[in-house]
């Protein structure tokens, strides 16, 4: 992975000679798939394997003492640090930190493809590839912006050196980090080419903005390995530190810390997350809850109006806003904790949200907090009609989430020729009671056993959120489970809030939330080599009382965020799997 790559002057030369008036799109998009392809098989190498490392897994049935304490954590273990794509988000945020108008942002992006998600998230380094429709989309944007943001040099005595200095400008804006000297030069370049084909001044630094808009160095969070691991340089960290918190680039302040080399000791980078925390757009990692939650599946959701009349016409925004005002609210109070976030007997409603739910209080159109002591935090809200169907609950899919996304177990599929309805199971029954019968079946029964306790615990709700006695068909509904297999939460649970109580104290559950997290922001799973890192998390976690806002500050306390692995380890994982 070497910048020259990406940055030679003959290669910018190429696309000096390509950015033309008469230049096809088509030709655009080839010249920026061959750049990024590079770049995505640069990123492909997995760490190699670190050796010894102390027992246990994901620090479940292991103190993170005994795990920082151990001398594989003498030393700074990072794990791997895939090349990352910059997600939509951090695109439109990008562009929009160079004064281009949000609507205008949005309008022009509405066509991006949506990112796959990974590990239940959009932020899968490996998974944000630039095909052929992202990478015509990238150029369509860059062509209706370049001539707005194109500098006007014309009349200039000297115009290739306001090009220059504009270059210069508006490129280490992209680039996150000053240009250096061959770059200037090379994109300068692009000017020269366009102003001897008979482009004006303005026509000819447009070209020069689009080619800075179509940079791998832009569309990518570049950083240079060394040959051992090392910190993150200056430039890198600040990168680091936006992206990871405000989902945009580097303020001034930053760049400034950067160029001045105050971006290394534990103090300094630390000073930094926690005015980047203080400022509003520290509420983009509401972004995390939203992936974490489904939430971005909520506006899919039917329901079946026979079955559920008079519903609101907004229910999905009132929902949305629910969730949002709940969880924005815990993290900018800053002592709000895991138990709150599960377990908080209220929730955030407007009169017509209230009315739905039954409850009382709310008599306008903003969304306040309301005392409801049926319901769970984020487990009463709406992530339960994400995973639920047209006509009724799903205690399966109910169960399902929870299973994987809270406890991070892997719950088998099921095998090809098992019927998933019930279909034909005993028509009288609740659907509890036919899922009871669905588990004799012995090839049902592992993986029904897993999910449908829990999804039981969920009964208390209906498809839309709103507490119930019976179910759809008239049936009394029985909200209790009994949990196995699990570290610590195995029992027998008689309600939503017993369950949620119990879950804000488990140990395997606090582990899977770090866990998400890591995933989330590190754009990448969790592995092995990663333990050392999960227990610094897990320490300052611990020690904050589980602050769901300090949980930041511990992500960049770990060695995967104050690291990067070296060409050595990326390289000797390359060896390794070539011998495999």
């Amino acid at each position: 992975m070497k910048r020259a790559a990406w940055a030679e002057p003959e290669e910018l030369e190429a696309v000096a000679i390509k950015l033309r008036r008469r230049f096809a799109s088509g030709a655009r998009v080839a010249l920026l798939l061959a750049v990024v392809a590079g770049c995505n098989a640069s990123s492909e190498s997995e760490p190699a394997a670190p050796g010894e490392l102390p027992e246990g897994e994901w620090l479940n049935e292991t103190s993170p003492q005994q795990v920082l304490t151990s001398e594989y954590c003498a030393s700074p273990q990072p794990g791997d640090t895939p090349l990352r794509r910059l997600t939509n988000a951090e695109y439109r945020n990008t562009l929009e930190d160079l004064g281009l108008p949000r609507a205008d942002v949005e309008a022009a992006t509405s066509s991006l493809p949506s990112e796959p998600v990974s590990l239940g998230f959009r932020t899968g380094a490996r998974t944000l590839h630039v095909d052929t429709l992202m990478s015509q989309q990238y150029a369509r944007v860059a062509i209706e912006f370049r001539d707005r943001l194109a500098a006007n040099c014309s009349g200039d005595e000297d115009e290739r050196d306001c090009v220059s200095a504009f270059i210069s400008g508006l490129g280490g804006r992209l680039f996150r980090r000053p240009l250096t000297g061959a770059e200037v030069d090379s994109f300068l370049g692009i000017f020269d080419k366009a102003k001897e084909g008979g482009d004006t001044t303005n026509e000819a630094t447009a070209w020069v903005v689009e080619a800075l808009l179509l940079s791998p160095e832009f569309l990518y969070r570049v950083e240079i390995p060394e040959e051992e691991t090392a910190e993150v340089s200056d430039y890198e960290m600040a990168s680091r530190l936006s992206y990871t918190f405000w989902q945009s680039p580097p303020d001034q302040e930053l760049l400034d810390r950067a160029a001045a080399g105050e971006l290394r000791t534990n103090e300094q980078i630390e000073r930094q997350v926690r005015r980047l925390l203080s400022d509003g757009r520290a509420l983009r990692v509401y972004e995390f809850f939203r992936q974490w939650l489904d939430l971005d599946e909520l506006e899919s959701v039917e329901r079946d109006e026979a079955l559920y009349p008079h519903l609101p016409g907004n229910l999905t925004e009132l929902l949305l806003t629910e969730n949002e005002a709940f969880v924005k609210t815990l993290l900018g109070r800053g002592d709000a904790d895991l138990r709150e976030l599960f377990a908080a007997p209220y929730t955030y409603a407007n009169a017509e949200l209230a009315a739905h739910y039954g409850l009382e209080g709310p008599s306008g159109a903003a969304f306040e907090k309301v005392d409801a002591p049926e319901r769970s935090g984020i487990l009463s809200q709406a992530m339960l009609a994400v995973h639920d169907g047209p006509t009724r609950t799903s205690i399966v899919r109910r169960g399902l989430k929870i299973r994987t996304d809270f406890l991070c177990q892997l719950v088998p599929a099921p095998p090809d020729t098992v019927d998933l309805t019930l279909d034909g199971i005993g028509e009288n029954l609740t659907q509890a009671e036919r899922l009871a019968q669905h588990r004799e079946t012995p090839s049902c029964a592992q993986c029904h056993s897993l999910m449908d306790p829990i999804g039981s615990v969920f009964e208390g709700f209906d498809a839309v959120g709103r507490p119930r006695q019976v179910d759809e068909y008239g049936s009394p509904v029985v909200a209790q489970g009994e949990v196995t297999a699990t570290l610590d939460l195995d029992g027998q649970y008689n309600s939503l809030p017993d369950l949620a109580e119990k879950m804000a104290e488990s140990r395997e559950v606090e582990q899977c939330y770090l866990m998400q997290n890591f995933r989330f922001f590190f754009g990448r799973e969790a592995e092995r080599d990663d333990l050392c890192s999960q227990a610094q998390l897990t320490e300052h976690f611990q020690d904050s009382g589980q602050s769901l806002a300090e949980l930041f500050v511990g992500l960049s306390r770990t060695d995967a965020f104050r690291y990067k692995a070296g060409l050595a380890q990326l390289n000797g994982a390359s060896d390794e799997e070539a011998g495999e």
